[in-house]
């Protein structure tokens, strides 16, 4: 969702710098540029932060990599500058965990309803026998077999099952306690993962259409959902480019930072507002 440019040549020269970079910016909010570690150049790295000046703004950076021989600490402005996702040095770790743990629910819900779809009866059973007769049958059938045999000797009187219960000469015989349309929940619990899908996707700025769509969705209405979904990006980029120029202005680059769908909007103009609209 976000292209930074600019970023120097001895940072995008380096094998996995600039996932590195990605990665720390958005999970953790922020990392440093400094060219005070030996040997390295200007490089971008994670740091700890501590220390406040005069506007309580973090004071000194300190640096620790298992390549180097030692921790650096750095003063902020001097020694190094930080690049950062927001004002408070957050990052997006906390949304990625809560709709993690949204889909993680809901998945297991999904295969419980799967599952329960699967079967409308229960069964029980007079003697020992007869239970592991039905188990065995079942077992067979959860496995994936469209037929099941049962040798002769293993073979037991069956109840009529669409009576739902056995005769009084049957071992065996069936309960029908699930109404299985009734409580078919399979379809509304898919529905629900995409609506929280597109939920993620509009807090981390990837413009959107709710899943369960109005039965008049208006162009206004459409332009309200997108908007919504580049508040908090917009934020981001522009503490991105605010931070940037401190960089920039130390070392003498040109990193910014944009949204990466900013580019789709602008050349899709209009035809981006109807191909929002439902009627």
């Amino acid at each position: 969702m976000i292209d930074i440019e600019g970023l120097p040549e001895s940072v995008t020269d380096i094998h996995g710098a600039v996932d590195l970079l990605y990665y720390i910016l958005i999970l953790r909010g922020y990392g440093l540029f400094t060219d005070k570690i030996e040997n390295y150049g200007l490089i971008f790295q994670p740091c700890t932060l501590w220390g406040y000046n005069l506007y309580y703004s973090p004071k000194i950076a300190t640096v620790a990599n298992a390549v180097f021989n030692t921790s650096y600490e750095l003063e902020i402005g001097k020694d190094c500058e930080v690049l950062k996702l927001t004002e408070d040095y957050h990052g997006l770790g906390d949304i990625i965990v809560r709709y993690a743990e949204k889909l993680a629910n809901i998945d297991s819900a999904i295969d419980q309803a799967i599952n329960n779809s699967k079967l409308a009866y229960v069964g029980y059973s007079k003697n020992k026998a007869g239970a592991e007769a039905l188990k065995l049958i079942m077992d067979k059938v959860q496995s994936g077999e469209p037929t099941v045999y049962m040798k002769k000797k293993e073979a037991i009187p069956l109840p009529d099952i669409k009576q739902g219960t056995g005769d009084s000469e049957s071992p065996l015989a069936f309960v029908p306690v699930i109404d299985v349309k009734g409580n078919y929940i399979l379809t509304d619990l898919i529905a629900d993962q995409q609506s929280i899908l597109r939920n993620f996707d509009t807090e981390i700025g990837i413009p959107s259409v709710p899943y369960q769509k109005k039965e008049r969705m208006v162009t206004d209405e459409a332009n309200s959902q997108r908007i919504d979904s580049q508040a908090r990006a917009n934020e981001w980029i522009e503490c991105l480019n605010s931070s940037a120029e401190l960089v920039n202005k130390l070392y003498g680059l040109n990193i910014s930072a944009k949204l990466h769908f900013d580019d789709m909007i602008e050349e899709e103009g209009e035809e981006k507002d109807e191909s929002l609209s439902i009627t």
